[in-house]
This record gives structure tokens, sequence and C-alpha cells, in this order.
């Protein structure tokens, strides 16, 4: 657990709702968010499992999941036209209608907590069905009394499944907090789209396998094209050897962006050899190159 910020939450803006429009095992997508004015209010209230094994006479297992999350949004009002498309009710001439074969689409909301260091937080749930809100109203009389809108929604699991350390899992809710020491300035697109499929991982060398007549100081790299190296100072994730020798002492370095592994050869390597490098590797998203084999020869 990293060193901890002391801050409380003042406040809740930036509203949107999305369109779910596929999810399945291959792809999870969504129609452009759209911001929805006039938030005062988010209550999001995870349901959590949670079952204890005892064994000889005390507790030995306790075991926990998250099933559906319930989630309430207070506004200033709740029009129609919203209603129509959040609740699937069909609209005829300006009129919304509520049938009794009204079935809602799933959506996913995003919204913004701000707090008192000046920092906010972001917010995604991504699978949820509206209902039909309660509907209450009063006579207007000598004092000012608002009468805003609440509309409840359930959100479940995805059938899309990420891939988190080489394990998939269905999503529910993401969060990114600024205050994070990996937070990577999320907020400036966390509203231009859901969900986005992790980026495929590839990884080039240098040099590259199969090459021939590579220079005795050479300084070999392995590069990402997408996500940044989660486990690259590991000297057992990354070596290089030469054939009939063994291992090379080399020392490795990662740039600035977490994407550049350099393996710097403590002396030169030795001419007309085979050497080869090997690396097992793991990005920020949790993708897995697998152990690879880059084969190179040095010049005479």
């Amino acid at each position: 657990m990293g060193k901890q910020t002391q801050k409380v939450r003042t406040g809740v803006k930036n509203l949107y709702f999305a369109l779910l429009s596929q999810d399945d095992s291959t792809l999870l997508a969504y129609g452009t968010p759209e911001r929805v004015p006039g938030l005062i209010k988010i209550d999001v209230n995870p349901g959590t499992n949670t079952d204890t094994l005892y064994t000889d006479n005390k507790a030995a297992i306790v075991y926990s999941s998250v099933g559906m999350v319930d989630v309430s949004i207070e506004k200033d009002s709740l029009p129609d036209d919203l209603l129509s498309e959040v609740l699937g009710r069909p609209t005829e001439g300006g009129v919304s209608y509520l049938t009794s074969e009204n079935t809602a689409p799933y959506y996913a909301i995003m919204y913004e907590q701000t707090y008192s260091n000046g920092t906010s937080s972001f917010v995604k749930l991504f699978k949820g069905k509206f209902s039909e809100p309660d509907q209450a109203n009063e006579t207007k009389n000598d004092s000012v009394n608002f009468q805003t809108g609440t509309i409840t929604a359930q959100f479940v699991a995805t059938n899309f499944e990420k891939t988190f350390s080489g394990v998939d899992k269905s999503l529910i809710m993401a969060t990114a907090d600024e205050d994070n020491v990996n937070y990577t300035d999320e907020g400036d697109t966390w509203f231009d789209y859901v969900y986005a499929a992790d980026p495929a991982f590839t990884i080039t060398s240098n040099p590259s396998d199969g090459d021939a007549g590579v220079a005795v100081d050479v300084i070999p790299t392995i590069t990402s094209a997408n996500g940044a190296f989660v486990n690259a100072t590991d000297a057992a994730n990354v070596f290089l050897m030469e054939d009939g020798v063994g291992l090379v002492t080399a020392t490795l370095t990662v740039d600035v962006t977490g994407k550049i592994i350099t393996v710097t050869p403590a002396v030169d390597l030795t001419a007309s050899t085979d050497y080869t490098i090997v690396y097992n590797l793991t990005d920020v998203y949790g993708q897995e190159s697998g152990a690879t084999v880059i084969n190179f020869t040095t010049a005479a």
C-alpha cells in the first residue's frame, strides 16, 4: 500500500450516459457518450456477498464477491426525452409512453468526483439498466421547495472479459484517481469513450531475430509498441546469452516511457559469435509476451 493522500470528497459533476451496443466474448462497444446536465447526487452501492467456511470450530476461509451494483442518481429534473431513451419508452408525436412491454436497454454511466485538495477521481460503470422513477409532486406554496428527480439503475458484470495479469475477468466498475501514483491523465479522455480494447502487445528488438553481421559494440534494445512494461528491470525476465559460454554480464535500464528496455553489456561482444536475447515480459494491461528468444550473430 502506497502513501495515502488526506482528502475528502467535495462534489460530483460531469455525468455521462452511453448506450451499450455490444457485449460478448469478442467485443465491448458503446455509442458516443452524452453529457447529462443537472447532476445533484449519485449513490453507488456494490452488493458484496460474503461467505465464511468454518473448520475445526473456527473460521478458516472467507470468500467475497460483488454481485449487482445499485445506483441512484438525483438530478434537477427527469425530462421525458431522457426517460424515453434510457427506459426504452416508445414515443409518438412528442408523447412518451410507459407500456407493459417496455424494455430498457443497457447503459454505461461515467462521472467525476472532486476532492478537498483540488484533485478529482473518475468513475465508470459498464453495464446497467434504469428503472422507472417514482413520481412525487407537490403544489407550490409560499416557501421555495425544489422538486428534483431521482432515477435508479442496477449494474451487472459484462459478458466481455478483460485480461488482468493473465486472468480474464468481467467488468463492473472502473475508477481513476489523480492522486494514484500510477495515474496517467485518464481524466483528459475519460468521457470520450467508455471502453477501448487493450492494444495488441507488440514487441520489437534491435538486433532482430536472425540478424547477422551485428557490430560487437551493439547495445540491444527491446521496445513495446503499445503499453509500458511492468517487469522490465528484473534480470530473470530479460537477459543476454553467448553461445557456448552462458550468461553475459549486462545492465538493464528502461526509458522514461517504460516502453524501451536497453541491455548494455559490460564489455563488447565477441566477433563471429552467436548470441541470444531472452525475454518474458508483461505490459501495463496485464498482457504477457511469453518466453521469447531473439538470435543474432556478431560480425567478424
